[in-house]
């Protein structure tokens, strides 16, 4: 990997802008059609049923929708359910996935705390990453993109030269650079230094909406993509300021702007109006005026930049190398040889049941469900409505009672003549009976619901009949949804977080070189780039397991209070196994502090534990010294007695005291 690494940073990119732009811009307009062929109607087929969307229903059901507009919303239902399951696993006591070093030098530790502060501080990582799942349960396509980001200002800087160090500095720097000279009367000189300041220097997570990431299917030996791209809007205003850094490139006055609503299509605009559930109509709102279409104003003008990763031959030696290009309206804004061994795209998946990227949504598992739900209900209501408000068979000679009728009217004129009575002059049309399979029907709907997701109203607490039911069958029931619901979770720990922290490791071990000092809850930290040397794995720990938490609580209590004891009394335990399954209780309690409820450290545990063993031993050792010493047992005893009791009586000794 290092080999890698230093060989591609050798590398240079040889090729004019133009070509280099003609050969980013034909795989951008590739990804662009295989996704919108293949990827954007699925998209947006998950996001109407999600929404349980109105004109989706009328194209489907025409006829049904002309009388009721109710739909199922099972879709919805479930995505909510999953999230907070989801939620307590990534988000709770547990580490998602754990650091390991692979020799005894390699301490992990360290590189933890500066991860989870780069996520939670750096980083709004439970938004991010909730966003992300919800993604991909929706849509079916979860992206995130991680990238090391510097940001660079201009500032002037005063400094102090001896007059030999003034004098070596090169004149082309000198004249770059150096804004005043003033010499000083001891001989040195103050400098006035133009020179860059970094203002941000981290690591940057960001969501990427379904519709902003494309990408072709082809993927090298090592599994990356021969292209994968981040389209997205922007203002000119910030491309014009990434150009005032010297962080792009092509972006002066002449810069060329596209109409991208009439001289481009994409599916981005379709996607996100399907999120939001907007059909888009009323997008000519009577009266607005676009500030943009004013002279000297162009900065508010939106356009579209493509951040694409490709692998092209850019240097002449037959050879691809991984480019990172960013373009826009026909101009290259950035290049560059991207050195890592993978593009900086990571999806998550919770339903790995296909080599693709983008995989199957809970829409794609309940759609004939709800729409066949949605069809049955519909003609339930409808004949409903239509029972409550029946038409009216009335008598052909009876005008004022067909009058009162049409009008309304509570009062109904008829005439009674002879032997008949109202029903042979006035009688409500027949009832609509409903087939008697449509209940049962829908219940089946409901289980075969069940089957699918694994989502039941035992695990949600919804079912107020299981209270008739027994404990025992209630938490099987509800284990095995929740069996179903953490192997999931752990899918997408495996296939999407994994990867996510091998790259982060990988950033901080190129780009973290200085010292500095960090607070993560409420307590301070101080790194240093030896602390993270080495090599480490990632992997998803054992917490991540399929069992319930209340039920590991149970178990690891049933440890301490049982197992442990006659272990360590045995020798065959330790002090600090026993302060590590007390912590671990408190953990799986939800409590991510536990050394502030036990009240030491772990290493204070093993010494006090280790005094307490001692001193219940130390009779009887006492004992045994004076027998050999050849006193008699009952002076023993007394002298055994008397140094017990000055030893209770004496001031309590620390625990770094006796550890001492």
């Amino acid at each position: 990997m290092q080999l890698l690494e230093e060989y591609q940073k050798r590398k240079k990119i040889k090729v004019s802008d133009e070509d280099l732009f003609d050969m980013v811009s034909s795989d951008k307009d590739e990804a662009e059609r295989y996704f919108d062929a293949h990827i954007a109607p699925s998209i947006i087929r998950r996001y109407e049923l999600l929404h349980s969307n109105k004109q989706y229903y009328e194209k489907l059901f025409p006829k049904l929708s002309e009388a009721s507009s109710f739909s199922a919303t099972d879709v919805k239902d479930i995505v909510e359910w999953l999230m907070p399951s989801f939620t307590e696993v990534y988000f709770g006591a547990d580490k998602i996935v754990g650091i390991f070093g692979r020799t005894p030098d390699d301490d992990p530790e360290v590189l933890e705390k500066v991860i989870q502060y780069q996520m939670q501080t750096q980083n709004n990582g439970y938004v991010i990453i909730d966003q992300w799942i919800r993604d991909a349960v929706e849509s079916g396509l979860g992206v995130t993109k991680l990238d090391w980001e510097i940001v660079e200002e201009k500032k002037l800087n005063w400094y102090q030269a001896t007059a030999a160090e003034f004098y070596s500095i090169p004149v082309e720097i000198a004249e770059q650079s150096i804004k005043k000279v003033e010499a000083l009367p001891d001989g040195t000189y103050k400098l006035l230094v133009r020179e860059r300041v970094k203002t941000k220097d981290q690591p940057v997570l960001r969501n990427i909406k379904p519709g902003e990431y494309i990408f072709l299917p082809d993927e090298d030996n090592s599994g990356r993509n021969v292209f994968e791209c981040y389209r997205h809007y922007m203002l000119y205003d910030d491309i014009r300021r990434m150009g005032k850094t010297g962080a792009w490139k092509n972006t002066e006055d002449d810069f060329p702007f596209v109409d991208t609503e009439a001289g481009q299509t994409n599916s981005m605009d379709t996607i996100f109006d399907a999120i939001r559930n907007y059909q888009g109509e009323d997008d000519q709102r009577e009266g607005y005026l676009d500030v943009s279409t004013r002279e000297g104003q162009e900065g508010r003008r939106r356009v579209i930049v493509y951040d694409c990763y490709g692998k092209y031959d850019v240097d002449g030696d037959g050879l691809l190398e991984n480019v990172h290009a960013i373009i826009c309206n026909g101009r290259v804004l950035f290049a560059e040889i991207n050195e890592y061994e993978r593009n900086p795209f990571f999806t998550i998946s919770f339903y790995a049941n296909s080599y693709q990227k983008w995989k199957e949504a809970v829409a794609d598992y309940l759609q004939d469900i709800q729409d066949l739900k949605t069809a049955l209900i519909r003609q339930i209501i409808i004949n409903t409505a239509i029972n409550n408000n029946r038409s009216f068979g009335v008598d052909i000679n009876q005008p004022a009672a067909i009058e009162d009728i049409q009008s309304g009217k509570q009062m109904i004129r008829v005439e009674l003549n002879g032997q008949k009575s109202i029903s042979d002059l006035l009688q409500a049309m027949p009832k609509y009976e409903l087939a008697p399979e449509t209940m049962p029907l829908i219940e089946i709907a409901g289980n075969w619901s069940e089957q699918r997701t694994g989502i039941t109203k035992y695990n949600q607490g919804l079912d107020s009949d299981s209270l008739n039911k027994t404990a025992t069958g209630i938490t099987k029931i509800m284990a095995a949804s929740q069996q179903r619901t953490r192997k999931m979770a752990r899918d997408g720990a495996e296939n999407g977080m994994v990867p996510l922290y091998k790259h982060l490791i990988t950033l901080d071990k190129k780009h973290l070189d200085k010292e500095f000092a960090f607070r993560l809850t409420n307590q301070y930290y101080e790194f240093h780039p030896d602390d993270i040397k080495g090599e480490f794995d990632v992997q998803v720990t054992s917490n991540i397991g399929l069992q319930d938490k209340q039920l590991t609580v149970q178990n690891l209590m049933l440890m301490f209070a049982q197992i442990l004891p006659p272990l360590l009394q045995m020798g065959a335990a330790s002090p600090q196994g026993m302060y590590e399954t007390a912590k671990q209780i408190i953990e799986e309690m939800g409590f991510t502090n536990p050394d502030k409820f036990i009240g030491i450290e772990a290493g204070q545990a093993g010494a006090a534990m280790q005094t307490q063993a001692l001193l219940q031993q130390l009779p009887q050792m006492l004992g045994q010294i004076l027998q050999s010493a050849g006193l008699d047992p009952e002076t023993g005893a007394k002298i055994t007695q008397a140094l017990m009791a000055g030893i209770q009586q004496a001031p309590a000794t620390t625990v770094e005291g006796v550890a001492a």
